[in-house]
Order: structure tokens, then sequence, then C-alpha cells
């Protein structure tokens, strides 16, 4: 592949470049995301960068959309991979590595990125830059910033919290002179690697199905001694993400992201792996066991599902679909029948704050067809903040949410006849604060359920004694024995061999 020469000096850097651009090969894996992705391939097109330098490799996972049909017409320079199924995050960008280093091009970069992100003409040009400069940066990403608030940063590059085992985003107080930044972590959605690390430390761990991935990789990679960064002077805006709607096929995200967690402290926080393990244990336990009180089980049960996985090293791909189908989801209209005779028409309704107005109107539309003298109470987040809130924020507003749960559990007469929420804002205290949960996704279809305060309290406390017990009887006899252990730390050479 022929080079051209670059511009003397580097966009969005103060520092001159002298040499040739080197060639960079762009992985980016699909599914079912025809139009980011369509909007992401014109935006390569525009690049301010050398195209002879420049190839695309698209894996697409099994896409049911016409994304592939789109691509060949309208791409043709694009190298297309179609797996015939969802191979997973992991397993899905290594399609792509593999791909790129069988090629017989010898690409000095390899820059993934997620097929729902957008880039601007300048994006690439000051990682590469950097990454010339600095021969010990092994990873360098963009900074993230939000879609709907385009000058809104989310995160530049992530650190790891090693007493929580947690990640958490990382945006800089003050810029430095050339930008870089030191980090833990670089985010998929815009990550330029060197080529040759991956021959020398190997592919992806494809046991991370959706989630750890990259900061398994980018941990591996300063465990040999590389530097991982984030040059803040290049963006890119990313649609979604946690990659993932949270609906109710949502307990496979929880499942994936809970064991994901479990082996990488495993892995990489071996002097403490018993006590890591064991905070990340109880953690997921006490998280399955107030689902009971969101009224949302399956995503408890996938909880305490990924944990179970983790000690018997299971890293299969999980199908948590018959889950829904289980649950028999209805639309709003067949779930409001359904109350008729066990509600009064003048029945008292909490509805929870659902995105969109056009939604409130639908939802109060549909229950004032079957309950025309219902009386309404809001519950919009800016009256009460911790009354709609995320599940990532569940400690957060427990503190507030007890005392609320406490006073209907001795005050029944009190209580709604009716609470509507989405399955991704619940209100903690859905079983006390109505007599019926409707539980719906962002197509208004969900399920009905009755609540019982002695049943939730009885699920949660029977979930948090079985958290207790494999955290301190289990846990050490896995520990002790090691059998399932050394299968959650395989080879590497096996795991992440790279085929050529």
């Amino acid at each position: 592949m022929e080079r051209s020469n670059p511009d003397q000096v580097l966009n969005s850097t103060t520092a001159t470049f002298q040499s040739q651009w080197p060639s960079v090969a762009i992985v980016s894996v699909t599914r079912n995301r025809c139009q980011p992705l369509i909007c992401l391939l014109s935006q390569i097109r525009k690049l301010d960068y050398p195209k002879d330098c420049l190839d695309i490799f698209l894996v697409d996972a099994a896409s049911s959309d016409d994304t592939v049909e789109r691509v060949k017409l309208h791409f043709p320079e694009v190298r297309l991979m179609v797996t015939g199924q969802n191979l997973g995050i992991a397993a899905g960008f290594n399609t792509g590595i593999e791909e790129v280093l069988k090629s017989g091009t010898e690409y000095k970069y390899i820059w993934l990125l997620d097929s729902d992100a957008e880039i601007e003409e300048d994006t690439l040009k000051p990682l590469v830059g950097a990454a010339e400069r600095e021969p010990s940066i092994a990873v360098i990403g963009s900074a993230v910033y939000e879609i709907h608030m385009r000058s809104q940063i989310v995160t530049a590059g992530l650190q790891i919290d090693w007493k929580t085992s947690n990640i958490a985003y990382h945006v800089p107080k003050q810029e430095t002179d050339d930008g870089l930044f030191d980090v833990d972590v670089i985010p998929a959605c815009s990550s330029l690697t060197r080529t040759d690390l991956y021959r020398k430390l190997g592919i992806w761990d494809r046991r991370f199905w959706l989630y750890w991935g990259d900061t398994e990789w980018c941990t591996r990679a300063v465990e040999h001694g590389y530097r991982i960064c984030c040059q803040i002077k290049s963006k890119v805006w990313h649609r979604n993400w946690a990659n993932i709607q949270p609906d109710f096929n949502f307990p496979y995200a929880l499942h994936d992201r809970t064991r994901s967690a479990l082996l990488f402290n495993f892995l990489y926080n071996p002097e403490q792996s018993l006590k890591g393990l064991r905070s990340l244990i109880l953690r997921g336990y006490l998280k399955a066991a107030f689902e009971n009180l969101t009224m949302r089980p399956n995503f408890g049960r996938a909880y305490q599902e990924g944990i179970q996985d983790f000690l018997n090293g299971d890293f299969s791909k999980k199908d948590f679909s018959s889950w829904s189908e289980e649950m028999g989801l209805k639309r709003i209209e067949d779930l409001c029948e359904s109350l008729s005779g066990r509600v009064p028409r003048k029945c008292r309704v909490l509805l929870n704050q659902f995105p969109g107005a056009s939604r409130q109107k639908e939802i109060k539309k549909a229950v004032l067809k079957f309950f025309p003298e219902a009386e309404w109470e809001d519950l919009p987040a800016k009256k009460n903040p911790e009354g709609a809130v995320a599940r990532d924020r569940l400690f957060g507003y427990l503190f507030n949410q007890v005392p609320q749960l406490l006073f209907y559990l001795f005050a029944g007469f009190k209580r709604k006849d009716i609470i509507i929420t989405p399955i991704f804002l619940p209100c903690l205290s859905n079983i006390g604060a109505a007599r019926y949960t409707l539980l719906l996704d962002s197509s208004l279809r969900g399920v009905l359920q009755k609540n019982s305060i002695f049943r939730g309290l009885a699920g949660l406390l029977a979930a948090m004694m079985k958290g207790f017990k494999v955290a301190y009887f289990d846990l050490p006899k896995i520990e002790k024995n090691r059998r399932t252990f050394q299968e959650a730390s395989a080879d590497y050479n096996q795991i992440t061999k790279v085929t050529t």
C-alpha cells in the first residue's frame, strides 16, 4: 500500500509530524444498526486522513434489517464479514481483528469504532499523531460526547476503582498542552491500538460477551508496561452508551455484566481475589434482593445466575428470550381491561415518569377508557427526583424510599390502586405504593402484577441470605480447591490466540 505525505502540522495538535502517515485498519461490529452505521461510514469517507492509508473492516453479526445490502450497494470499499450469528462484542471485534492480521497488508494501527458512533473530520489524526510521538502508548482513544447535547462530554477514558471493582467515568478538570491523559481503560467506541500488540499480547478474551472486554485488554497491556491514554482533542459522539435498550430482555445484559465483573476481578486482582469477589457477590445478591421491591424478578434472577455461572466456570452465551415469553407481555389496553372488576372505577393511579409527553398521554388515554373516574398522581422527576431513578442509582435512593415503604406497610388504606412505571425507571417501593403494578416497556407493552408487601419482603430476605451463604461459605470452598477457578483463568494462549 502506498503512503501519502502527511501535513507538516497535525490538525488539533501543537506538535509537528515529519514522517509519513501510517496505514490504519478501521474495524466495526454491527447488528441491526443500519441507519447509524450508514451515517458512520459516510463520515469515515470525509475523514481528514489519506484515503490510501485507510481500510474498513465491517463485521455484521446476523443483522435482520437491510444492513448488508445497503453497505454492499453504497459502500463497496468496505470489507464485509457476515457471521450469520450474534457473536457478542469481544468475539465480534476479534473476527475483524483477525481478518486484518491475515489480510496481507501491514497496518500499523487498528481503530475500533462502534457502529452507532459519530465522528468528525479530524477525529483520527490526533490519535495517530499522539501514538506516533509516544511509542509507550498501546491504546489511545477519543473523548466521548453526548449525542443529544453535543458539547457535553461524557468521559475521556475510564478509570478502574479497585476497591469496588467498578468502572468510573473520567472527566479531566483542565486540558494538558498535548491533550493527553493517562487512564485505565479506553472504551471500544473509539480505540486506536498498535497492530503488532495484538500479535504479541493476543486478541480480546471472548469470555467477555458484552462488557469488560475492552477493560480486560487495556489492563493486559498495562501489565506488560504500556500506557493507555485518551486524546481529548479527538472527539466521538456515542448514540447508545450502554449499547442495550433496558427493556424486558435486559436480563441478559445484567447477567453478562455481573459474570464479567467477577471474571475480571479474579484475573487482575489476585492478591485480593477472595475479598474482591466476596464484595462483588454480596453487591450482586443485594441488587437481586431489591428487585423484589421493583417487581422485576427476572432482573434479580439474572444477577444470581451471573454469579453462579462464574463460580461454575461457565462463560458460554446465554439466551434469556424465553424469560420474556414466560411473562406473556400484553398491550396496555389489554392489561387495563384485565383490571376491570379488580379495582374501583374511581381508582387511584400513581404514574411514574415516562420519557416523552406523548407517552404520558397514551397511558392516560388507555387507562381512562376503562376507568374514566380515575384519580391521577404524577411522579415527575422535578418534584421527586428519587421517584424515577435508574437501576444504577439503587443505593443512592434507598435511604429515601425505605421510610415510604414502611409507611405504606403500616398504613395500607392509603395505598394507590395502580402504579404505572417503565421497566427501566421503577419505583423501589412498588409493592407498597399500590395494589397492582403495570410494568411497561418503551412500546407500552408489559405485565400486570399484584403487589404483596410480605411476599416481596420475603423474597428480599431470601436473596440476601443466599448471597451471604455464597459469599462466606461457598466461595471459600471454591477458592480452596480452585478447580472451577482454574477453568476461569484458562491459558491466554488458548483464549486469545491469533489465527493468521
